[in-house]
């Protein structure tokens, strides 16, 4: 396998296998994450997506699987969403203390480090007023008590048909809050915050177009805020898919392009271009660098660049990805 490889997807699978298309019971998707962590491509996996919902279900079930297990469980906090922008501090509020119920009862078993929230339509137009907010939220003990490292928060917008508005106003926000709020530097944030966007779902219509995608990257790119990826993002390579009766996207597709953006400061039309091709031969992974077409990039960037701009995607299989990837010859 090629360093390259290795870098790209170095922790970049979060298993979501409680959620559709899989949907999968807490038992048995903990049983695969089991499973996962101790097989020959354990290198690919991140953390647990588990909705704060779940967590008593988990105390139940994780118990028997872990206790003779020297590491801990990472895991990804999936919160409710806010019905409405005012009850986002409330929301926030009862679910960050909820994980920290959740990791305080399991003795350092249990790491939550990430959360993950789909924010209301319209909460970033007072963007002040959202700023303050957050940044009071991210004061309290609750919050700071989060797992043993640094929080990473990952915000969804909600999409309609402004999609340009409601993306540019909710990044533009986290950007603000970064900027004004935590260290310039990446490594050296006890919080980070950063952008969730979705790829895809069980619905054709829940599938992003190229434009769309492409638009998110290069916002998150110019400020400077992380992006994380969630459904739709099975396959390496962009293709069209008999049971969705779409075209999918792949996660080759989009990690080069938020890479190379920060790269070379790609524009949007070069970033449909990447995103939107389907040609396998495009893709060039070389022992030190990779290259889609003639735009490459080093090891040593990208693996700098997985933890600052692009940093994981949510499945729900783990295996789809690592057939796809063993059957192209890539593992």
């Amino acid at each position: 396998m090629k360093k390259s490889i290795k870098a790209m997807l170095e922790k970049a699978i979060d298993y979501a296998g409680l959620f559709p298309p899989a949907g999968l019971s807490i038992e048995d998707a903990l049983a695969n994450y089991n499973v996962y962590r101790h097989n020959q491509e354990s290198w690919m996996l991140s953390r647990f997506i588990c909705p704060t919902t779940k967590f008593s279900e988990f105390e139940e079930v994780y118990l028997g699987l872990i206790n003779n297990e020297e590491e801990s469980y990472s895991i990804s906090a999936l919160c409710g969403k806010p019905e409405k922008p005012d009850q986002f501090i409330k929301c926030f509020n009862e679910e960050t203390n909820a994980i920290n119920c959740f990791v305080k009862s399991n003795n350092g078993k249990i790491i939550v480090d990430v959360l993950e929230m789909c924010l209301p339509l319209g909460i970033a137009s007072d963007s002040d007023g959202f700023i303050n907010a957050l940044a009071g939220e991210l004061k309290t003990n609750s919050f700071k008590n989060i797992g043993g490292n640094p929080t990473q928060v990952y915000f969804e917008a909600t999409l309609n048909s402004d999609w340009q508005d409601e993306l540019k106003s909710v990044i533009n926000v986290i950007a603000g809050f970064n900027n004004k709020h935590l260290s310039p530097s990446l490594s050296e944030r006890k919080t980070i915050i950063g952008f969730k966007f979705r790829c895809g779902g069980v619905k054709a219509e829940q599938y992003p177009s190229i434009e769309q995608t492409a638009y998110c990257v290069k916002l998150c790119a110019e400020m400077n805020v992380p992006l994380k990826l969630t459904a739709g993002l099975h396959h390496p390579f962009r293709h069209f898919n008999e049971n969705a009766q779409t075209k999918m996207h792949g996660f080759f597709n989009i990690f080069a392009a938020a890479l190379l953006c920060h790269k070379h400061n790609l524009d949007e039309n070069a970033l449909i271009k990447i995103i939107g091709d389907e040609d396998r031969g495009s893709f060039i992974f070389e022992e030190n660098e990779f290259a889609w077409k003639n735009q490459r990039i080093s090891v040593d960037e990208i693996t700098k660049g997985r933890k600052t701009s692009i940093i994981s995607f949510g499945c729900c299989s783990f295996e789809e990805p690592k057939y796809d990837l063993q059957k192209a010859g890539l593992l």
